[in-house]
């Protein structure tokens, strides 16, 4: 479970962090009477129960459109993001097909959809989250919709 509780987190940075000159970093907290600094102690500070939100949605270029979320989503369970969300143009009433998705690798709140159909700058769009897009708590985001411009750019 990737989930951050209300409790306390024992780590011995000092078994895996050492500074430039490969020395251990010390530990700050005391686990036990001998005087020694074993362990860091730190502390959840909440527990996640907010549901996380799309916050932007743009046309990067012409086949792929960026989707910001106000939190980093688990996108290494989730494979059918593409069936996640319905893309139309909104101008013409036309359905878009989502082909692929992939995110930005840095695990980041961004992810990026794939469209087989080119967007076009003179076109507004419709993107509507229809899925369950979990977050590491197994929060499922808020179903939306966003509208946005197409663009030109290759």
């Amino acid at each position: 479970n990737k989930k951050i509780t209300e409790v306390d987190y024992n780590f011995d940075f000092a078994s895996f962090l050492e500074d430039k000159h490969g020395y251990p970093v010390a530990n700050m907290d005391d686990t036990n009477d001998d005087n020694v600094n074993d362990a860091t102690i730190l502390t959840g500070e909440y527990e996640d129960d907010e549901k996380p939100y799309i916050e932007e949605v743009v046309a990067v270029s012409r086949n792929k459109i960026k989707v910001v979320f106000n939190e980093r989503m688990d996108t290494l369970n989730n494979v059918s993001f593409t069936a996640d969300f319905e893309l139309r143009n909104y101008d013409l009433d036309e359905v878009h097909t989502i082909s692929n998705w992939n995110d930005d690798g840095a695990g980041d709140a961004v992810l990026y959809l794939i469209v087989n159909k080119p967007l076009e700058a003179r076109y507004e769009y419709e993107l509507k989250l229809v899925g369950d897009i979990p977050d590491h708590a197994g929060l499922n985001a808020d179903k939306d919709t966003f509208y946005f411009d197409g663009t030109n750019l290759k």
